[in-house]
């Protein structure tokens, strides 16, 4: 500060100095400690919001654009990249991405061996991060990268199969010593910048948020086919509750109607019992009550009763199915109407024993 003074009939200035250096350094730290609050604050919103997305979401491909262009906003970078681990292990597909060429998007693939960066984070199961990789040497072969001119960047693998997420039916690349994996995330700047170790926590966040999500979306897909699979089967097909006593019937298919002539709503609750009327007692009857008790499959033949009163044969297969505890929960039962060949096989004895007699 400086103030005027009269001194002796003189006028003078009499200037204070003060060393504000350690203020300003501190100063400076809480501008960057608040940064990195807020910055970190917008990242945990970004994984909330992705998680409710995830949950709501059925469509993968919608739920990766999304996701792509949230990691983009929320950390500022030029370039994103969700790469999908193809089926021979030996390539990764841009299933999504921001800031990639007009095409590349669901075409472009990537070399899953050591020599990408996403192989080379695939090989050694945790994140990579590059600060310029116009002088990197872990790994050379970048051409999409190179080709956007990305200096600096970070990947992190999206767990799959054994991990949070499954892509099914996919091989484990045989450059792989990690778990198996759905494939890599990605986020790369056009300018060098150092990410924080809170950045790369965020990026691994968003993987396991998008991963949990894969695997809900690929359970849903497999448990839609085979419900169609079931549902159009020309064998009848019955489910019971074996944690309910005498084993309800929980679900049957048409085929299952249209052999018996029951709706659906007349045997749900009922054990499959009433189909053999009069006949429980015979021995595949007791050999069936004896596997049912057991927990074990089994195959029998039985005289089964339509809901009109005639009868027919029923070749019945049934199986247990246990829970991930190894408690059984649940019996699948496949009916087989073979009226047709039991009558042709007892036509047949019949006329091999006329002819025996003649």
């Amino acid at each position: 500060s400086m103030r005027h003074l009269t001194l002796r009939s003189q006028q003078a200035v009499l200037s204070v100095f003060c060393d504000i250096t350690d203020r300003k350094r501190a100063a400076a730290k809480e501008q960057e400690l608040l940064t990195s609050i807020h910055s970190r604050a917008r990242q945990q919103a970004a994984v909330a919001y992705l998680g409710q997305q995830a949950l709501a979401e059925t469509d993968l491909s919608a739920l990766m654009d999304k996701a792509a262009v949230l990691i983009a906003q929320t950390l500022d970078v030029d370039y994103c990249q969700l790469l999908e681990l193809l089926p021979s292990g030996h390539a990764f597909m841009l299933r999504a991405g921001v800031g990639w060429q007009p095409g590349l998007v669901g075409s472009a693939t990537v070399a899953a061996s050591a020599r990408s960066q996403a192989g080379y984070t695939l090989l050694v199961g945790q994140p990579t991060i590059v600060e310029d990789l116009r002088v990197e040497t872990r790994f050379s072969e970048l051409p999409l990268l190179h080709n956007h001119r990305a200096v600096s960047g970070v990947t992190v693998i999206i767990p799959g199969n054994q991990g949070l997420g499954s892509n099914w039916g996919q091989a484990e690349p045989a450059n792989s010593s990690s778990s198996p994996a759905w494939g890599i995330l990605g986020v790369h700047t056009s300018q060098a910048r150092v990410f924080s170790q809170d950045d790369v926590y965020f990026v691994e966040a968003i993987a396991n948020v998008l991963a949990a999500a894969i695997e809900r979306i690929r359970s849903q897909e497999r448990l839609q086919m085979m419900e169609r699979a079931i549902e159009s089967c020309s064998n009848g097909i019955a489910i019971t509750d074996a944690t309910v006593a005498d084993n309800p019937i929980i679900y049957v298919n048409p085929s299952f109607e249209r052999i018996t002539g029951y709706r659906r709503d007349e045997v749900i609750g009922k054990n499959c019992r009433f189909l053999q009327g009069s006949d429980t007692g015979t021995a595949a009857a007791k050999q069936l009550r004896m596997a049912i008790e057991e927990g074990r499959e089994s195959q029998v033949i039985l005289r089964n009763f339509r809901k009109d009163g005639t009868p027919f044969w029923n070749e019945l297969s049934i199986a247990p199915v246990y829970n991930s505890r190894r408690h059984l929960t649940h019996f699948i039962g496949v009916q087989t109407d073979i009226t047709d060949r039991q009558r042709s096989e007892e036509e047949l004895f019949l006329n091999s024993q006329a002819l025996a007699a003649f």
